[in-house]
């Protein structure tokens, strides 16, 4: 049947099958008898058509094409009715006149199919990337809904009489990609869902256990139908390839090919055996099937059936489970050193205990997967727990209390069972028991245990002497549900593929590539499809968590065969980020490169070629950030879940905020914290995060604060919960759409939650919930606490929720496109460090920058551009294109507002990415115009109720009637918005605010070079603008600081024992000249600590000076940067705006000092001669510092 204007998006048999409707993308529907394959009807729907569906009736025709959803008369074509203006991939029409719309945000629009008048619509959350397939049952019970995303499938049951949208909505992850299209099996409770991974899943609609997968395609899977008599299942893949499948066995019994990469599928009629395939020619083929001949062929190639069961064991690393897992894979005892990251074993078919003959061609396999014990691994964990049928608790209860409470955490790991199966079953093995009479144990309370975790058993082993594992493995084999697992089906040439996969891994292989696997399997047999078929499986196997799918340096294509190395090396990164020298659990990739790359927990020995290593660091990062283990921050990988907890007395720490909603959740709560975290630093809408021990703050000016925080489950369970918190003004539509978005970002990633509205106020008391509701019952958005009558903010529902759909749609696409940006600039960044981790090592540049004054409503790429511009020019500037480090010493605002801070922040971030920065190498420190002038410090007290003499000198301030006091509670508080809204945000850490504790030291062990940055204005405010020093408390600590940091670096091999470092002072004002610092003598324990050099700023103008010239050896050089930002009012006569470049050979002999000057308002950068050159009245731009 020839087809007008191809190619052809879907094709559809009425009910009682006698049409046949097809619609091409061009928007051009065909409609034939079926009987006699005549042409009814040719009509023209509109471009970028997507789908076609008949009424139950056949009567009418409904099509999505463009921006349309139109109904058609099926017997003529006539148009009956329009809606304009829709968005929606996929449709589906309910015997009860109810037309589904799946639409691109992941909901299902319903209208009344008559008037085409919405009736509501449907969010179930499990399709947030676009509904791809929808489809009713026959009866109108069901609607099933999958799309873009990690395989669930979406089943809905629909009370009779009532709308689709108020039925129950459950989610089974029958795939690992993107779901396709569905098929009802007639005469059986039965579904086949297909998949872009190039699978097929049949389950039951009842209960809906999996009954069997099928593999065979090598592309995406994009329709499906089931033969009248449900007998034979048509699938079609993106390729072409149409595949018949007998129902009885699950084998293929004949292939066709069809035109390539046309959507529509092979459609089977409903009441009889004819098949309507797009054939190659452009036209629409119709087949008769003879099922009968095809029940009664021997099909070309066998097809084998695998029914495979996940085991994972849990516990400490200290629990024997490595030996446990080999005394159950091998019957042998052997000493196996710490798991570090994860291993498994696989226990063939012949080893397990049958209790019935298994078929011809049948096979089943077990699984083990003992993952690491140490605190960093649990971060990784979640990563390999999916499909897992059972957890084994692995503990050794002769360690008593210890041991029972570490193993009730990691069954807190695994999340609770609910009616779905949500968690895997769990067995209770106590380890190590290896002598009945002498190995201690105490029954009752194991059995307590066991109650206490869920698990069916409690089962005592030693893994040394095979004590109990008969009864394990027997146990473990009856505990798995082998009925639900379904089997798997896969032609010969994929099991044969995976066997030589196999091969190669227990031949000690860690990388295989697909070339070198193509030639192992054609070494065995020549097949046509062999170069199509390893992909397919190479894929398939990666989903399934069996090996990694990676690309060497070169571009090769491979296999991490021991995945075990994915789990090693994450673990390795999450121990770099935890132990980062500057406090900060981040990652700088470009620090995994090169001679001086370590991967803790990995001796140099065991580390992978080098190739293969780069490849598998590709992976597990795309792998981090995706899961959104962490996300990618100014160059950083960052993990929210693994930052320090505070010092309680430090009063830097964020401030105490009353819970508003406490949600307690199906998964532990450090796992779901840290992909919130991200998923909101990323999405931005919130403003930067602020990140702290269990706690992530967002805010922009003039927003509040919106808090989202790990809680401790009042049950007390070490799952816990996520509480959400908010300042007091914060308004009520940011709230909303916070809560409305981690709401729905839980349900995303499948997490069940409970929300309770209790409040904890700061003070200790508890509010009832049922108070708390009745309050927001009322309208009312805060509540207050009868104890100390402190008002909570609330989060206030409103009727119309679905007013938040579109943002928070938008939100999640913006944090998903983010995610993916962030997987490719982590790759172009690994990219560049392994192209350049062999170049010479060039000199260290770092930018000096000071006093940028930034406005209100100033616009921070004013200032940018024309200095990126310099840096970069090959003639007349710099001629650079990365920098080693920025150095910015104070006032980058002029009144530390937020909104100028943000600019500051917003200048420096670009900076950084321009120039090839991480945040680590921002060096800033606060100036004068960087404390808040607005924030009321002191109180007024009359002269006749306080003597001046009890009070510290420079606390006060003498007025006409009274003194103003200095309130030293409030005092530090002058730098609350340069660490919020800049420093915190910009550096990841919260900015000091107690005066002894401003004072830090940063080394960067690759340069040897130390920063040590100080605040000279922490005594400066609006009655003391002079007052500049440095606190002796913040000194002392940065140098005790900065001692100990080279002490650990040597220790740890960064540093050399004999290796120099460079150590560098940051602070705003002037030691020198006007202005200076008055109390000076701190100088000296400077010079005595080795600084070579001052960096300050404030003077506006360059400014260089040599202190303790006479000292032989330890001279220190001062160097002003001049005014960067500030305007010409701002600055002496004839003084330009001024930046510096300052140039370190490696071997630290000298310094470089380049000026720059933008002379007028509007031009350009250029160089500034003022220094003297070598002979009379030369000028220079530079000048050269040599240590003495």
């Amino acid at each position: 049947m020839p087809i007008d204007r191809g190619p052809l998006a879907r094709v559809r048999f009425s009910s009682a099958g006698d049409a046949l409707a097809a619609i091409t993308f061009w928007g051009k529907i065909h409609c034939w008898d079926a009987s006699t394959q005549s042409m009814r009807w040719v009509a023209r729907a509109g471009s970028d058509a997507m789908d076609l569906c008949f009424s139950p009736d056949g009567r009418r025709l409904a099509t999505r094409a463009g921006t349309n959803l139109t109904v058609w008369d099926a017997s003529n074509g006539e148009p009956l009715r329009t809606l304009h203006e829709i968005a929606g991939t996929s449709l589906a029409w309910s015997p009860e006149n109810i037309l589904a719309v799946g639409q691109p945000d992941g909901k299902i629009l319903f209208l009344d199919a008559d008037g085409l008048a919405p009736l509501g619509h449907l969010d179930h959350g499990f399709c947030p990337e676009g509904i791809f397939a929808l489809t009713f049952s026959s009866d109108g019970e069901f609607l099933l809904s999958g799309g873009k995303g990690d395989g669930l499938v979406a089943i809905s049951t629909i009370p009779a009489g009532t709308l689709p949208q108020n039925g129950f909505t459950r989610a089974a992850p029958f795939h690992r990609g993107s779901v396709l299209d569905f098929s009802f099996r007639p005469r059986a409770p039965h579904v086949a869902s297909a998949a872009d991974d190039g699978t097929i899943a049949v389950w039951s609609l009842v209960d809906g256990a999996f009954l069997a997968k099928l593999e065979g395609h090598t592309t995406a899977v994009t329709s499906l139908s089931f033969s009248h008599d449900g007998r034979v299942l048509a699938s079609r893949s993106r390729d072409g390839l149409v595949l018949l499948w007998r129902t009885d066995t699950w084998e293929p019994a004949a292939r066709l090919r069809s035109a390539t990469n046309y959507l529509a599928g092979a459609v089977f009629a409903p009441d009889a055996p004819w098949l309507a395939v797009p054939s190659p020619t452009g036209s629409l083929a119709l087949f008769t099937v003879d099922i009968d001949a095809l029940y009664d062929h021997s099909p070309a190639s066998t097809t084998l059936h695998t029914t495979t069961a996940k085991v994972v064991l849990l516990g400490e690393g200290r629990a024997g489970k490595s030996c446990l897992a080999l005394r159950l894979a091998e019957d042998r005892y052997e000493e196996q050193p710490s798991t570090h990251g994860m291993r498994f074993w696989s226990i063939a078919d012949a080893r397990l205990p049958r209790e019935a003959p298994v078929p011809k061609n049948h096979r089943r396999e077990l699984v083990v997967w003992d993952l690491g014990g140490q605190d960093e691994y649990r971060l990784v964990h979640p990563l390999f727990l999916r499909d897992a049928s059972l957890a084994l608790l692995v503990f050794e209860p002769g360690r008593g209390k210890a041991a029972e409470n570490e193993i009730v955490a990691w069954n807190d790991h695994l999340g609770e069972r609910d009616e779905q199966g949500g968690a895997p079953r769990r067995l209770l093995v106590g380890t190590k028991l290896d002598e009945i009479d002498r190995a201690p144990e105490d029954r009752a309370s194991a059995d307590r245990l066991r109650a206490r975790t869920g698990a069916l058993a409690y089962l005592p082993t030693s893994a040394r002497t095979g004590r109990g594992i008969v009864d394990l493995k027997s146990a473990l084999l009856g505990a798995i549900d082998w009925s639900s697992l379904g089997r798997t089906s896969r032609p010969a040439l994929f099991e044969r593929i995976r066997a030589h996969v196999e091969r190669a891994r227990k031949a000690g292989r860690a990388v295989l590539t697909l070339l070198e696997l193509e030639a192992s399997v054609a070494g065995d047999e020549t097949d046509a499809e062999l170069a199509a078929a390893i992909p397919a499986v190479a894929s398939q196997l990666a989903r399934q968590g069996l090996v990694a799918d990676i690309r060497l340096s070169d571009g090769t294509r491979a296999l991490v065969l021991e995945v075990e190395q994915i789990a090693r090396y994450a673990g390795s990164l999450i121990l770099l980020a935890r132990d980062n020298p500057h406090g900060v659990p981040a990652l700088a990739i470009a620090t995994l490169f090169g001679p001086a790359a370590r991967f803790p927990r990995i001796p140099p020995g065991e580390r992978l070629r080098k190739d293969q290593e780069l490849g598998v660091l590709d992976a597990v990062i795309a792998l981090l950030i995706e899961q959104g283990t962490c996300f990618l921050h100014e160059g950083l990988l960052v993990f929210p879940a693994l930052f320090p907890a505070p010092d309680a007395a430090d009063p830097a720490a964020a401030p105490s905020l009353p819970a508003a909603i406490r949600y307690e959740m199906s998964r532990p709560a450090s796992e779901v914290y840290a992909s919130v975290a991200s998923a909101l630093a990323l999405g931005r809408r919130f403003g930067p995060a602020r990140l702290g021990p269990g706690r992530a703050d967002f805010g922009v000016p003039g927003e509040g604060l919106s808090r989202v925080s790990i809680s401790r489950s009042p049950a007390g369970k070490a799952r816990g919960g996520l509480e959400l918190a908010f300042s007091p003004d914060t308004p009520d539509e940011v709230r909303r759409l916070f809560a409305g978005f981690l709401e729905d970002h839980l349900k995303q990633r499948g997490v069940q939650f409970v929300e309770r509205a209790s409040v904890r106020c700061v003070c200790g008391y508890v509010l009832p919930e049922d108070t708390v509701k009745s309050r927001l019952v009322g309208g009312h958005s805060d509540i207050g606490c009868p104890e100390c009558d402190t008002r909570t903010p609330l989060v206030p529902r409103t009727e119309g929720e679905d007013a938040l759909a579109a943002p928070i749609f938008a939100l999640r696409r913006e944090a998903e496109r983010r995610r993916e940006e962030s997987v490719e600039a982590a790759r172009m960044a690994m990219a560049v460090a392994r192209i350049t981790a062999g170049n010479p090592p060039a000199p260290i540049r770092i930018l000096h920058l000071s006093d940028l004054h930034l406005h209100e409503g100033d616009d921070p790429e004013v200032l940018l551009q024309p200095l990126l511009t310099d840096l970069r020019d090959r003639v007349e500037g710099l001629a650079l294109e990365k920098l080693d480090f920025v150095v910015v010493s104070g006032d980058l605002s002029s009144r530390a507002s937020p909104g100028e801070l943000e600019a500051a922040r917003h200048f420096l971030s670009r900076l950084a990415e321009a120039m090839g920065l991480t945040a680590d190498r921002c060096i800033v420190v606060p100036g004068n115009h960087d404390l808040d002038w607005d924030t009321e410090v002191y109180d007024f007290k009359k002269k006749r109720g306080l003597d001046p003499k009890r009070l510290l000198s420079g606390s006060f301030v003498e007025q006409e009637s009274g003194y103003l006091v200095r309130d030293d509670a409030r005092y530090p508080e002058r730098f609350r918005n340069f660490s919020r809204h800049l420093y915190h945000p910009l550096c990841l850490r919260e900015y000091p605010m107690s005066a002894e504790e401003q004072g830090t030291a940063l080394l960067f062990s690759a340069e040897r070079i130390q920063f040590l940055c100080l605040n000279s204005a922490f005594e400066v405010d609006e009655y003391h603008r002079g007052r500049s020093g440095i606190h002796p408390g913040a000194l002392s600590r940065a140098l005790a600081e900065a001692d100990r940091q080279i002490g650990d670096a040597r220790r740890r091999g960064d540093l050399e024992e004999d290796a120099s470092v460079l150590r560098l002072v940051v602070f705003h004002h002037p030691v020198t000249g006007n202005e200076k610092i008055v109390e000076d003598a701190f100088l000296d324990q400077l010079r005595r600590a080795d600084v070579r050099a001052v960096l300050h700023g404030h003077v506006h103008e360059d400014r260089a000076a040599l202190l303790y010239h006479l000292d032989p050896v330890r001279k220190v050089h001062v160097i002003g940067a001049g005014s960067f930002g500030a305007p010409a009012d701002h600055r002496p006569p004839s003084v330009p705006r001024l930046y510096n470049l300052i140039t370190i050979p490696r071997d630290h002999g000298r310094m470089r000092v380049d000026t720059r000057a933008l002379r007028k308002e509007g031009g350009a950068w250029e160089a500034s001669c003022t220094w003297p050159g070598e002979t009379p009245g030369e000028k220079r731009a530079h000048y050269e510092v040599r240590w003495g």
